[in-house]
């Protein structure tokens, strides 16, 4: 008998540990794919905590809860507050009493402070002969930088810098962009959280006198 009919097929396999191909087959049952599951859990867990606890930071600064600010509501006759404006003069809330003024909390860096500033310049320059005023209240920056993105924008209303950021907490403006309008007597006639569109100032600046 030649040694190719020795080798039946009994022989062939009769080396492999059928558990062995069991244990290949079933990557499941290995003690590094169960560790390495066990530690994407764990991280997917903390991924989720720390999203939940941003949720919750950002939540509490958009509603303004702040210890300080809590008189600026809308009835009530809006704190008045001295800055600086980009000429070194000092400029007061009350000095443009009978006038209606928009505070605007802002910064260069803002991105929604970036997308509602063209509507605004539109609605003032189409208002401002009819007694509307906008104080922009930059938040801690440095003039020098204020000045440049004002120039290169185009944009023509006050700016004051607030660098102790002192008028923004008495204004609970912890989040911005935030507006107040404020109407000829001083008093707060509404107050915007977020974005402010053409449309929503529009309005309201109608229900003052000014516009349609």
């Amino acid at each position: 008998m030649s040694k190719h009919q020795d080798q039946s097929p009994d022989t062939l396999t009769e080396d492999v540990n059928p558990s062995e191909l069991d244990q290949a087959e079933d990557p499941e049952e290995n003690p590094e794919s169960e560790s390495r599951g066990s530690n994407l859990g764990a991280i997917a867990l903390l991924l989720l905590a720390g999203s939940i606890a941003l949720f919750a930071w950002a939540w509490s600064n958009e509603r303004g809860d702040s210890s300080s600010g809590q008189n600026v509501e809308v009835g009530r006759e809006a704190p008045d507050f001295t800055l600086p404006d980009l000429e070194g003069n000092q400029n007061a809330l009350s000095d443009h009493r009978g006038e209606v003024v928009l505070i605007n909390f802002w910064a260069t860096w803002c991105p929604p402070c970036r997308v509602e500033m063209p509507d605004m310049e539109a609605v003032y320059r189409e208002h401002k002969d009819d007694g509307f005023e906008i104080l922009g209240v930059d938040q801690r920056e440095p003039k020098e930088l204020v000045e440049e993105f004002v120039t290169e924008r185009g944009f023509s209303w006050i700016f004051l810098l607030d660098e102790d950021f002192d008028v923004s907490q008495e204004y609970s403006a912890t989040s911005i962009p935030r507006s107040i309008l404020v109407d000829r007597d001083g008093t707060v006639a509404h107050v915007w959280r977020g974005t402010l569109t053409r449309s929503q100032l529009e309005q309201q600046l109608a229900h003052l006198g000014i516009g349609n």
